[in-house]
């Protein structure tokens, strides 16, 4: 960098400008990882080097040489202090990440299911077998059972209980619906009576309800197992709770005995109809809903690395007020392309983007700018800052920064200790959140308040740029050598 000279009225003045300028090659300190400050400052003692010293420092010798004993000590002494740096780092990071998922069992309660019983009140065997299912042994531990009869449903509101059940999941009310038909016992007595071999017991009597694309991860691992159990053991006490009460009370002569037996009824397990109203239709969608966002961030790390010496350039021949315009400008510009490609190659993959919006490219595409803007802006101010006072922080930072924002994203939240409610504050997560209505066109409701988050990350970021750009070129102005 040049060390421009001012008129001697202008001498002991700093200007935005001065700041400013110490920070143009600060990208090249990210890949230099500090070494030509420290070595600055390491080779430009205050007093001459004797011989001794000066033949130390260019002639190498056996790490246990007598003359480097001084040597040793002071690097095993730093050699500690960044282990224990380190050490500290991954016990207060990592911790998130493995905190996440700390007892989550014991917090599947706050997933609430809803179980409507519209089986008819004279013979509602199916009905009462799910109800005390649900009620019994591991099952209240396993969610919140939410049951209701019909009235209690709809609550004097005219409509279909089994419409409403498919649009409260839909709203994100519950994570799962379990539906008895309103004839289900019904139409088995009369199948019994019939000796009707063709009779489906899994069609139309029992439904199990959720939608994959509310959450990937949460649904395969805590929702589908739940469902899968509730199954099982509604197959095992069929036999007890429903065969037989319908065998005793309704099945009154011998032809009818003699069908039911020649049927196979009494051997066919009752199962549920199971549907699942927003499924993955392909397994890429994995990718931009998992490890895709980590990408993201990693990314708008490194653009700051790489454009550290078109910022360099800019910074010798602007005005103080036009680079700091130049460099917001420019990070958004370059988010914009790289959000572009991000979202076609999602695209390229036979990823459908137009489910809940048709022209789901281009909402996909601002999605992933706002994201990028918002964790890359975070990016830059800490890199800048760290380049100047301690350039390791930029790798501790992306880390913290990685693990902060996806610890808790990619499952459900309530199932996560209360700490990591500030989740639904990160970029990230609401990049998450839109992107899985883009993909499986769940519910929109939320919609406003996500973009707003991502907007108010990146108002926050460009906000504190002049500041960090300022305070770093102070540091690095005051530690150049050309200063002193």
């Amino acid at each position: 960098m040049k060390v421009i000279d001012r008129e001697t009225n202008e001498k002991g003045s700093r200007s935005l400008g001065d700041d400013v300028m110490m920070t143009s090659n600060d990208s090249e300190a990210i890949r230099n990882d500090g070494m030509e400050t420290s070595e600055a400052e390491s080779f430009s003692p205050e007093k001459p080097l004797d011989t001794e010293e000066l033949s130390l420092r260019h002639t190498k010798h056996s790490f246990f040489d007598s003359h480097l004993k001084a040597t040793r000590a002071d690097l095993g002494k730093k050699a500690i202090i960044t282990l224990i740096i380190l050490l500290l780092f991954m016990f207060s990071v990592f911790s998130i990440y493995w905190g996440s998922m700390y007892e989550r069992n014991t917090r599947l309660v706050n997933l609430q299911f809803a179980v409507i019983l519209e089986d008819d009140t004279e013979n509602n065997y199916i009905s009462n077998l799910v109800n005390e299912t649900v009620h019994s042994g591991n099952f209240p531990r396993l969610a919140t059972w939410n049951v209701f009869t019909h009235e209690q449903y709809l609550n004097g509101e005219d409509g279909d209980a089994y419409e409403k059940l498919e649009t409260d999941i839909y709203h994100e009310n519950y994570w799962a619906g379990i539906y008895v038909n309103n004839t289900a016992t019904s139409q088995l007595i009369a199948a019994y009576q019939n000796g009707d071999s063709s009779f489906n017991t899994t069609a139309t009597l029992l439904f199990t309800i959720y939608e994959t694309g509310r959450d990937l991860t949460g649904i395969s691992q805590y929702v589908l197992p739940t469902l899968l159990r509730l199954q099982e053991e509604v197959t095992i006490r069929t036999a007890e709770a429903v065969n037989r009460p319908i065998v005793e009370n309704h099945i009154s002569n011998v032809t009818q005995q003699e069908a039911l037996i020649e049927s196979g009824l009494l051997f066919k397990q009752l199962s549920f109809n199971t549907i699942d109203r927003r499924p993955s239709s392909s397994s890429v969608i994995q990718a931009p809903q998992q490890v895709g966002l980590i990408f993201m961030i990693i990314i708008t790390f490194f653009q700051f690395a790489f454009f550290g010496p078109v910022h360099g350039a800019a910074a010798q021949v602007l005005k103080p007020s036009h680079y700091l315009v130049y460099r917001a400008i420019f990070s958004q510009v370059v988010y914009l392309f790289l959000s572009l490609a991000y979202s076609l190659i999602t695209r390229a993959f036979q990823v459908d983007l137009n489910k809940a919006f048709s022209g789901g490219l281009g909402v996909y595409w601002m999605c992933n700018y706002l994201t990028m803007a918002a964790v890359g802006g975070a990016n830059e101010n800490v890199a800048i800052i760290a380049t100047a006072f301690f350039p390791p922080l930029m790798a501790i930072w992306l880390m913290t920064w990685v693990i902060l924002n996806i610890s808790a994203t990619f499952s459900p939240i309530i199932l996560c200790p209360g700490v990591f409610k500030i989740t639904y504050a990160l970029p990230v997560y609401n990049s998450y959140s839109i992107a899985r209505v883009v993909l499986f066109n769940t519910w929109k409701g939320n919609l406003g308040k996500h973009f707003g988050i991502l907007v108010a990350w990146i108002v926050v970021n460009n906000v504190i740029l002049p500041l960090v750009l300022t305070a770093a070129g102070k540091k690095m102005k005051k530690n150049s050598p050309a200063t002193n």
